[in-house]
């Protein structure tokens, strides 16, 4: 997912493993870009507290993991 925060293009990985879990189902791949949509703003604050962490790495990419979203999400 492309990000722009502060000026600074980002690359943020979401893996399938969010994606799923996240409704806590197994989606085809058809059906993750939906997912994704659906839960944006969910997956834009988790982008956003991970790049606060300092989780983004030197090249502006950023893999997102299941601390970076608030408890209860999954």
């Amino acid at each position: 997912m492309p990000v722009l925060y502060k000026g600074t293009a980002l690359s943020v990985y979401i893996s399938r493993d969010l994606i799923d879990d996240i409704d806590r189902t197994n989606y085809r791949p058809a059906d993750w870009l939906a997912a994704v949509q659906k839960h944006f703003p969910i997956f834009l604050r988790a982008t956003e507290k991970a790049i606060l962490k300092g989780k983004m790495s030197g090249d502006a990419k950023l893999v997102l993991s299941h601390d970076d979203f608030p408890d209860g999400t999954f």
